[in-house]
């Protein structure tokens, strides 16, 4: 659950390779409240961000609390120290997905997440810059942000994600960012 959908479509591809199932992925706080309402469609955990606008991840966790304490809610936050919240977990937002496989295993005293760790990383193809390029994006830095950071033009940026793309072999620069997330080289 993310207000933002490139963040919420990240979560939701970095848990492919794990043992957690993704049901859904959404931008609304509403739709996820509505999708949890339904028993095949409710989640033994949630994954929510905190600050979004009309129902925050707080709220949220509290309707869920009330009315459905069974589920697990682990929120994250740019400012996670910032939240004191009885019976919330709060991660940072770069936290790994193997670091969320795990205090999920926690949350749930499920042993074979809290034991998972990725296959084994494959050899990184990517040159510096490629690398570089996918790490600001996966930080949310805009093209021109990127620009100026590595003192290259638009068109440079747009090469390095094209040739780091063609060699991951993937069609989206989310999908490099979470190949390159999931083999912990960013």
């Amino acid at each position: 659950m993310d207000n933002d959908p490139l963040v919420a479509n990240f979560l939701a591809h970095g848990f492919l390779s794990t043992p957690l199932d993704t049901l859904w992925a959404l931008t609304d706080a509403e739709q996820a409240w509505i999708r949890c309402e339904t028993d095949r469609s409710r989640p033994r955990i949630l994954l929510t961000d905190i600050e979004m606008p009309s129902m925050n991840g707080r709220e949220l966790f509290h309707r869920l609390h009330s009315h459905y304490p069974e589920i697990v809610v682990i929120g994250i936050s740019a400012f996670p120290d910032s939240i004191k919240e009885a019976g919330l977990v709060v991660l940072p937002k770069e936290s790994r997905i193997e670091e969320i496989v795990h205090l999920a295993g926690m949350l749930l005293h499920d042993d074979s997440l809290t034991c998972w760790f990725p296959q084994c990383p494959h050899v990184n193809p990517l040159s510096a810059n490629e690398l570089q390029v996918l790490d600001y994006y996966a930080q949310g830095k805009t093209t021109l942000a990127i620009c100026h950071l590595m003192n290259v033009a638009e068109s440079s940026v747009k090469t390095f994600v094209k040739r780091a793309c063609k060699k991951l072999n993937v069609h989206s620069r989310t999908e490099a960012i979470v190949m390159c997330v999931r083999n912990n080289w960013i």
